[in-house]
């Protein structure tokens, strides 16, 4: 299912930011997208609160990849707050 996200072997994405700086509010579509994407990992493996699976390469991508550009948007965004995870102790 998401083998078309993914290559074979993990490579990162973007490693820096190459736009200038922008307002979180104009990602919330992306975020939900990657919100997507990570339940459906999620679903893949967990089942009445079980893990049913091994955590498979492709779903190990798709999470550090949303992960890696969450963090670009977090370090070049203003508006985080509106990042419901973003001041999580």
């Amino acid at each position: 299912m998401l083998n078309p996200l993914c290559n074979s072997s993990y490579q990162p994405g973007l490693t820096s930011w190459p736009f200038g700086k922008s307002d979180l509010f104009y990602w919330i579509s992306v975020l939900d997208r990657f919100d997507e994407l990570l339940e459906r990992v999620v679903n893949e493996l967990w089942r009445d609160g079980y893990q049913r699976d091994d955590f498979r390469m492709e779903g190990k991508q798709v999470v550090l990849r949303c992960l890696e550009f969450s963090r670009l948007l977090l370090e070049n965004c203003s508006s985080r707050n509106i990042y419901s995870s973003y001041d999580v102790r």
